[in-house]
C-alpha cells in the first residue's frame, strides 16, 4: 500500500473478463488445462497489470505461475526447503529460495 496507494477493488465482472480472455491461451498449455494453477495465473496478471499500471501479458504470468508451482512442489518433495520453512530444520543447511 505504501508504494501503490489504496487500490479500488477490482469487480466480479473485472476478474472474470480476465479468466474468460485467458481460456483460449491456457487450452493450448503443455499438460493441459490445470484450474487451480489457471486460476493463478489470472490472478498473477491482475496483481502484476495493477502494480505496473498496465496490461501484463499472460504470456509472463504463465511463466511466473509455473515457475511458482515448480518450486512448490520441489519443497513438497524436500528438494528445498523455502525461506521461513520448517521450525527445527537443521543448522548450517541452505535456506533455498528461487
Amino acid at each position: 500500500m505504501k508504494r501503490n496507494g489504496i487500490l479500488t477493488p477490482i469487480s466480479y465482472g473485472e476478474a472474470n473478463a480476465v479468466l474468460f480472455d485467458s481460456i483460449p491461451f491456457l487450452k493450448k498449455r503443455k499438460g493441459g488445462p490445470d484450474r487451480f494453477l489457471d486460476i493463478g495465473i489470472c490472478i498473477i496478471r491482475i496483481l502484476e497489470s495493477l502494480r505496473q499500471k498496465k496490461s501484463f501479458p499472460l504470456e509472463e504470468a504463465a511463466i511466473i505461475g509455473d515457475h511458482a508451482a515448480y518450486i512448490e512442489k520441489q519443497a513438497k518433495d524436500g528438494v528445498v526447503r523455502l525461506a521461513g520453512g520448517p521450525p527445527g530444520a537443521g543448522a548450517g543447511e541452505p535456506n533455498w529460495t528461487s
